[in-house]
């Protein structure tokens, strides 16, 4: 008996292999055998590790990204209505924190339409974001040329980056978890003004931010401030 089954197991992982499942125990095909339902998620086999984003709150008002992968193609939408982006200096705003905080690069294959990452998928994606939007990573960082970086860690749950803005000031750009980030926040821009960030500001915030969580989707919180280049230490 014991010969029997392996031979019948082992003539199960060999159907397998021609469908492309690897199996490195017998006693898994015997299991998958009386499975109803697998729930997995790996990472280059079920899922290509390719992020995009696809929502985005800035200032009061919530857009929509279309496109996927890293291709930089895409519309933003305010409910079903195509928008242009740069119009929307809170948008504007988002999307520049997004791509100068950030460490991952992105580019096209030489003499093709494919486009490639260097870096960190979720970086890559916000990268794409913002070139959707014509603000690109490289025009930005001349503009805004870093000069000092707090990686992320697992303690403060958010990197920032130093970047001049003019000769005697730093604007310092950070994303991270947003409840880490929202605690450090004082102020909130809104149609290019800033604003008190009052208690009914934080909720609705924390709201958004629990009902695209509540889509599976990945939430990142991004803020700026200007300070003297003299208190850069």
């Amino acid at each position: 008996l014991p010969i029997v089954v392996t031979i019948a197991l082992a003539l199960c992982i060999r159907r397998m292999v021609k469908i492309n499942v690897l199996i490195h125990k017998l006693s898994t095909a015997e299991s998958l055998g009386g499975t109803d339902v697998i729930c997995s998620d790996k990472t280059g086999t079920l899922t290509t590790n390719k992020m995009t984003v696809q929502k985005v709150h800035a200032g009061e008002k919530a857009f929509n990204v279309t496109g996927t992968g890293y291709r930089p193609r895409g519309d933003f939408l305010i409910e079903d209505e195509i928008i242009e982006p740069c119009a929307d200096p809170d948008l504007t705003m988002a999307l520049r924190i997004g791509a100068l905080c950030n460490n991952a690069r992105l580019f096209q294959v030489e003499d093709s339409d494919k486009w490639e990452i260097r870096g960190d998928p979720t970086e890559a994606a916000l990268i794409v974001a913002a070139t959707k939007a014509d603000c690109f990573k490289e025009t930005l960082e001349k503009e805004y040329p870093r000069v000092d970086e707090i990686p992320f860690n697992s303690a403060t749950k958010m990197m920032s980056t130093f970047n001049r803005e003019r000769r005697d000031t730093i604007t310092v750009f950070t994303k991270g978890a947003p409840e880490i980030i929202l605690s450090q926040c004082q102020s909130i821009q809104i149609n290019g003004e800033i604003h008190e960030l009052t208690p009914e500001k934080r909720q609705a915030i924390l709201e958004s931010n629990r009902e695209m969580a509540g889509k599976a989707l990945r939430v990142l919180g991004v803020a700026y401030q200007i300070i003297p280049e003299d208190r850069v230490e």
